[in-house]
């Protein structure tokens, strides 16, 4: 009896709160009460009303007594809502709260809800069988944050505070006092025996803003308690889909989160080294997923070289090669040292006289100590090889050398200086005899030398007492000197001037000296046609005479 009186004021109460929410209502706002709560404190809000979108998607999450009802994403356009006690059903235009209760109930056939118009408005009374109980009932938030409106009244992206667009309804069980929970995770996938870290932050209707949540209960594998920071670490030791959240007395329960716990990956450890002067990529060994294919590289110091690798490598004999990683396993880079490189220049003077070829060539005319190099020199075309200098010498246009140090060598050409044209010079004039009988012969010579390059021609003319007396020709090779010789004969008495290539000299021929051997037959003659011609005058002289 006592109960019924107490249940007969409550109600005689709700019903003088909601009529005063009406009678006090003005044309800007909507003075309206968000629970049952709040009716009988006589507490409202001013509502702003926004227009409407058609077919909103929210988030819902519905948390009783001891668990989640249900969760997840719905689109809320219309709805009817019927009351339960009076079988009246209320159409909605506008996508609402409490629509998007009906949505997430799949219209009841997911979980039964109950609402009454007992009072003149629909009030929300029971969820899944979870019914009101005193001063704890069904209440509703929208982004956490406490409408000032019932459920059917608060019309999604229209109704203000909170700002839109919404995102979450969420509908629990408690009482108006209570605050909402927030439980984050740093990893939502992690490894058996891997820690991951929860966080949980407490909602402040005062500031509307979120602070750590210290003595909460997070629900994992386990129970953890959070610290003053609101923070838990949580490691869990065998494979499972966790769904974390967060419970503290007095609060709404945090929505749940799944962290995927698998087992650990099979690793195995390459281990990389060194044999010789070099490094690898990577340089050190580490652990690798079994399967995974390993990228492995060598790289050699100055001075060597790559050789091979040991190990079980996909091609040992190239500097880049993969591991296939389905044990462990130890790779080793080897390196051999590059013997001594000496550099092999060849200048050719002059440089247009001609060329040298290698063999074998090398880049750069560098060499390994101790390779022998073959030279052989072209002379271009005028040019003669006159022979190697620097550190090979000899006259054979071939020639070896052994590559033990750097070596410089010179291959000589030379050019052949062209041959000068003849040039004669005369010398050693001589006349003989000196003096000489009428008609009695005078040698004359003279030495003709070619002190040119090439043989040739010369013409000696002689000249006595001024006048051309006689010419040879005579051809004399270069460097050579022949004599030429003249013969003449004087009738007459006189001192004759000889001119012969350019130098002088003269002879005598005296009248009246006799010659030991009489007379000779060129003054016979003389004597005897001298003789003639006059016997012939006489004739001559006679027969003129006669006649007369």
């Amino acid at each position: 009896m006592k109960l019924g009186k107490t249940l007969r004021t409550f109600i005689v109460s709700l019903t003088v709160a909601f009529l005063l929410a009406i009678v006090l209502g003005g044309n800007q706002y909507q003075q309206t009460t968000a629970s049952t709560t709040r009716a009988l404190l006589s507490e409202s809000y001013p509502v702003k009303v926004l227009r409407a979108e058609e077919g909103i998607p929210i988030y819902v999450r519905i948390e009783g007594q001891d668990e989640t009802i249900w969760r997840g994403n719905v689109t809320v356009s219309e709805s009817d809502i019927t009351a339960d006690n009076s079988g009246t059903t209320y159409h909605m235009s506008d996508p609402t709260g409490l629509g998007a209760l009906d949505e997430a109930s799949n219209h009841e056939q997911r979980f039964p809800y109950y609402v009454t118009d007992t009072y003149g408005a629909l009030f929300l009374s029971s969820i899944a069988g979870e019914e009101s109980q005193g001063a704890s009932g069904w209440m509703y938030r929208v982004d956490y944050y406490s409408p000032s409106v019932g459920a059917g009244d608060f019309i999604l992206n229209g109704t203000t505070p909170p700002d839109p667009p919404h995102e979450e309804v969420l509908c629990y069980y408690g009482a108006w006092t209570d605050l909402p929970l927030k439980a984050t995770v740093d990893k939502t996938e992690v490894d058996v025996g891997e820690n991951f870290a929860a966080t949980v932050e407490v909602y402040s209707d005062a500031t509307h803003e979120w602070s750590p949540c210290e003595g909460a209960t997070v629900h994992a594998d386990q129970d953890y308690t959070t610290d003053s920071s609101g923070d838990v670490t949580i490691s869990v030791d065998h494979d499972v889909t966790l769904h974390v959240f967060a419970e503290k007395a007095g609060y709404i329960r945090s929505d749940k989160i799944e962290v995927t716990v698998t087992p650990a990956p099979v690793t195995y450890i390459l281990t990389l080294a060194v044999k010789g002067n070099g490094s690898t990529n990577p340089s050190v060994g580490s652990p690798y997923y079994a399967g995974t294919t390993v990228e492995i590289s060598a790289a050699s110091a100055q001075g060597w070289e790559f050789d091979s690798w040991s190990g079980d490598v996909a091609n040992s004999s190239s500097s880049s090669t993969t591991v296939t990683m389905d044990a462990n396993k130890t790779v080793t880079a080897k390196f051999v040292q590059i013997p001594s490189v000496y550099t092999l220049t060849v200048t050719c003077k002059p440089s247009r006289g001609g060329s040298v070829t290698l063999s074998p060539t090398a880049e750069g005319k560098q060499y390994k100590a101790g390779t022998s190099v073959e030279l052989s020199a072209i002379p271009a075309e005028g040019y003669t090889f006159g022979g190697w200098s620097g550190d090979l010498s000899g006259s054979s246009n071939l020639a070896n050398i052994t590559v033990d140090s750097n070596k410089s060598i010179i291959a000589d050409f030379v050019s052949p200086t062209p041959k000068k044209p003849a040039s004669f010079s005369a010398s050693n004039l001589n006349i003989s005899p000196k003096q000489v009988q009428p008609n009695q012969q005078v040698n004359i010579s003279i030495n003709i030398t070619n002190s040119g390059g090439k043989a040739g021609s010369y013409e000696a003319v002689l000249y006595t007492n001024g006048q051309m007396e006689d010419s040879q020709t005579v051809s004399i090779s270069p460097g050579s000197t022949q004599t030429v010789v003249f013969g003449i004969t004087k009738a007459i008495p006189d001192t004759y001037a000889i001119s012969l290539g350019g130098q002088q000299a003269q002879f005598n021929v005296i009248g009246n000296q006799v010659s030991d051997k009489g007379l000779d037959t060129g003054s016979m003659i003389a004597i005897v046609v001298i003789a003639g011609l006059i016997a012939a005058l006489v004739l001559v002289f006679r027969r003129i005479k006669s006649k007369a």
